[in-house]
């Protein structure tokens, strides 16, 4: 993967960097966690969690009102995920998120939407596996293509379809997916033993056991709940 990645637009040129785990920006404030809420102070907490964005979660009512909340913490990077959208309604929504990541240095990653993405010159998207393996493998005219895993299998198959990152999970249990028991950190530690690109946690992620995460192998982490309500 390219040392140094920038989108070939005004609207989102946010670098996205390979330092041995395919997504760092150069932003430095930190996400703590004190008695439950988030705050910032300055540090560099929030280098390893990605913000994925869930706009039916926002405290605010407004997606783009939550990302001015979010994006001064400096994530590694958010993943625009409104998959539910019309394809013209998530191409505005797209535009409006990077001209806002651009003005913080956040990367700014599209998910499943490929025209909207290309027409803005974004260099990185997220597909989930289907619609990967159904694109018979990395789309054209992306230099960071992403997708999320929930078996071995999953995890060989977006391998061999040159993914250059994985969302594996989900790790714990999480109201995105109730009644639903978290594989745990084992399957998390599988993964990453298994996979030569870096792995992302992904489901009830949290600033406490983000380190538990770090320990079983993850370059990182993917948070939307708390972001979302930030």
């Amino acid at each position: 993967m390219p040392s140094n990645i920038h989108s070939g637009t005004a609207a989102g040129d946010a670098a996205i960097t390979n330092t041995g785990d395919a997504l760092t920006n150069t932003g430095g404030s930190a996400l703590t966690n004190t008695s439950g809420t988030l705050e910032n102070t300055g540090g560099s907490a929030l280098t390893d969690i990605i913000c994925i964005t869930n706009r039916r979660l926002c405290c605010s009512g407004d997606l783009i009102r939550q990302l001015k909340r979010v994006l001064p913490l400096h994530p590694k990077a958010v993943v625009l995920r409104e998959k539910d959208l019309s394809a013209s309604d998530y191409a505005g929504l797209l535009e409006q998120c990077a001209v806002l990541c651009r003005a913080y240095d956040i990367p700014l990653i599209a998910h499943t939407f490929i025209d909207a993405a290309r027409a803005l010159k974004l260099p990185a998207i997220h597909l989930p596996l289907p619609v990967l393996l159904a694109n018979g493998g990395r789309p054209a005219g992306f230099k960071v293509v992403g997708t999320g895993v929930h078996s071995a299998n999953d995890a060989k198959k977006a391998i061999a379809c040159g993914a250059d990152y994985l969302f594996a999970g989900h790790i714990f249990e999480t109201a995105c997916k109730e009644g639903l028991p978290g594989r745990g950190l084992s399957f998390l530690n599988g993964i990453c033993r298994l996979s030569p690109i870096p792995v992302y946690a992904i489901g009830g992620i949290t600033l406490k056991n983000m380190p538990l995460c770090r320990n079983a192998g993850a370059c990182g982490g993917c948070m939307m709940s708390e972001l979302m309500r930030l």
